[in-house]
């Protein structure tokens, strides 16, 4: 049984997809993909061993220099989402990362995808929650850069850092480049998610896996100003090229090769 706290909160998120523009297939498709969730989980081999790797992984944290975890909540999805998309069957994975901070995402790549190759870009300076000491101390803010770069060089070999903003990053790319797995979670303004997520799209290889972060995430008092109002409007844009492949606290799509056309939800 679902407790009362629980399916307030399930009621509270469709309330705010429907408010930030949500189309209505993916408010199907979230419903489906929690539902494969909890059937999933502890209950099938593929789920235990995804959330065994989850907290194999967070024992490897604990060798780490890590403020805060935000992310490995979320690894049984993507993990999941991997698998779906056959991207470890790839040779010489090609992976994007918008907004690495302290590297706990980057170390998470680089160790779970063989040798995968991983593109880190950040400026290191901190979004506005970790400016306005809401996400992170200033002791934290004056040492993220540090904190990546000795977090990740275990995996130097195989790390390009961008520094910079990713609109830079865009600007300086050819149009050749592609990725195998892109992960957005820089700036959590409206405005820019939209930038990330068009772009990012565009370097996504077909049958390659983008992640965006923080779909639920409510920071500024404007709903339509969070993340969730610009991958709203991204579905919308890009209906016929994706599938969603999880949808939660994090949402992943795999793209679809161009002129295929997604049956209807």
């Amino acid at each position: 049984m679902i407790s009362r706290a629980a399916a307030r909160h399930a009621f509270w998120k469709l309330g705010f997809m429907l408010r930030t523009g949500a189309p209505a297939w993916s408010l199907c498709a979230y419903l489906r993909c929690n539902a494969l969730r909890r059937l999933s989980g502890r209950s099938s081999p593929d789920g235990t061993n995804y959330e065994e790797a989850r907290d194999d992984f967070r024992r490897y944290l604990k060798h780490l220099t890590i403020e805060s975890d935000w992310f490995t909540d979320g690894i049984p999805a993507i993990l999941r989402a991997v698998d779906i998309a056959g991207l470890k069957e790839r040779d010489a994975l090609n992976c994007l990362e918008i907004g690495s901070w302290q590297g706990v995402s980057a170390c998470f790549f680089l160790r779970s995808l063989g040798q995968a190759r991983l593109t880190c870009v950040d400026t290191w300076e901190g979004s506005d929650e970790h400016r306005n000491g809401d996400a992170a101390s200033p002791q934290v803010l004056a040492t993220v850069e540090a904190v990546f770069d000795t977090n990740t060089s275990a995996f130097s070999g195989r790390i390009t850092k961008r520094k910079g903003t990713s609109l830079s990053f865009y600007q300086a790319s050819t149009e050749r480049e592609r990725y195998d797995l892109i992960y957005v979670d820089g700036s959590h303004r409206s405005d820019d998610v939209i930038v990330d997520a068009v772009n990012c799209f565009k370097m996504l290889a077909d049958g390659g896996v983008l992640i965006f972060d923080d779909y639920f995430w409510t920071y500024y008092e404007a709903e339509l100003e969070n993340p969730a109002s610009a991958i709203n409007a991204f579905l919308r844009m890009k209906r016929h090229r994706l599938e969603i492949l999880s949808f939660d606290y994090q949402l992943i799509v795999r793209k679809r090769p161009g002129g295929a056309r997604r049956e209807q939800a």
